[in-house]
């Protein structure tokens, strides 16, 4: 029984080894910091993860073609082929700051709240023209 329970053991753990290379690295801007929390998403696996607060994010893949899109609120999204063979993997990826132009905006007092207009409206059609509650 013992050796049934140490054979299902090695068998387990020989299997979780060979059933997935390591994919990892860090993500970066061009400054060198490293952008916590952002994302890594593998095309062909349909799925990804979260680089941790550090930059550093790991996953375990079968060899093969990958195409990987790693992006964070802020920056420019940064696609790369990567090829996975027997070895562990580690890509640096930088992300460069990216630079919203926004419309201006006006600010301007034209008269009157239109939300006045619609309490008017309302308070005509209580009874008695009242909105006190009591009748």
């Amino acid at each position: 029984m013992q050796r049934n329970i140490f054979l299902l053991s090695v068998f387990i753990g020989f299997s979780t080894i060979l059933s997935g290379q390591v994919f990892k690295g860090s993500i970066t801007d061009s400054d060198g910091k490293p952008i916590p929390f952002s994302t890594v998403y593998i095309k062909e696996a349909a799925f990804g993860t979260a680089a941790n607060q550090d930059g550093q994010f790991e996953l375990k893949l079968s060899e093969g073609n990958y195409t990987c899109t790693f992006q964070s609120m802020g920056y420019k999204s940064v696609t790369q082929n990567i090829v996975l063979d027997k070895n562990t993997q580690s890509l640096n990826i930088v992300l460069s700051a990216m630079a919203y132009d926004l419309k201006e905006v006006v600010i301007t007092s034209d008269g009157e709240d239109p939300a006045y207009k619609i309490m008017r409206n309302v308070i005509s059609k209580a009874p008695d023209g009242k909105m006190d509650g009591s009748r």
